[in-house]
């Protein structure tokens, strides 16, 4: 018996656009407005064409994640100048962030392989450089990296319609806490919750100040 070894062809039609477009469509959209329907829409195909390039939203996002990556600077910097160096590191982290917030749509393995990766990579041989083991570097960058998501997602939610409204609401809940909780409240006045940025900058700074010199 003879067997048909003719490859099968996949069903359907072929797609009609190509993965440069679908990118390009996709970086065009709103980070919280990027699906796949309104992919297609934008280009006038019909959603299952996308699948012929991306087998879902979450690919998609990686690939885009990996190309928004070669923007961001993860050269090594002076390990005599460590601590000045990682602030700034975590600064332009931040900024890269917020001028690419589709990353922070990336599920936390895919985002630390596409950015943390190679971040890190950076960290650790500056950090190393300066006399820190790899296991202390790991968690100093480990620390300073929660800090970095975390301001990330609060300078992103601030650029979106509505975030004064938000922030009139948590001022007036907080205000049924006062008798509560009167310590964490006064401190909350005390810290004005309409400069977060600044605030961040203090306790980022704090942070690194008291990482004790490697021995």
């Amino acid at each position: 018996m003879t067997v048909n070894r003719t490859p099968k062809r996949p069903r359907g039609r072929p797609p009609s656009i190509s993965r440069e477009q679908i990118l390009e469509a996709a970086h065009s959209l709103p980070s919280d407005e990027l699906t796949m329907p309104a992919v297609a829409k934008i280009l006038g195909v019909k959603t299952p064409a996308l699948y012929h390039h991306f087998k879902n939203r979450n690919d998609l996002l990686r690939t885009m994640g990996e190309e928004l990556i070669q923007g961001l600077d993860v050269s090594t910097g002076d390990p005599q100048q460590w601590r000045s160096w990682l602030l700034v590191k975590a600064r332009d982290s931040i900024a890269f962030y917020v001028d690419n917030p589709v990353l922070m749509e990336l599920d936390n393995a895919a985002r630390s392989l596409a950015l943390g990766m190679q971040l890190a990579e950076s960290v650790l041989e500056t950090l190393e450089g300066a006399g820190f083991t790899a296991m202390e570097s790991f968690y100093i960058w480990n620390l300073v990296s929660y800090h970095i998501s975390t301001e990330a997602r609060i300078q992103i939610e601030m650029l979106k319609p509505g975030y004064e409204d938000q922030l009139a609401v948590f001022e007036k809940t907080l205000e049924s806490y006062r008798l509560k909780t009167p310590r964490t409240c006064k401190l909350f006045d005390e810290l004005g919750w309409e400069r977060p940025i600044e605030h961040f900058e203090v306790s980022l700074r704090w942070i690194i100040e008291r990482i004790p010199e490697p021995s």
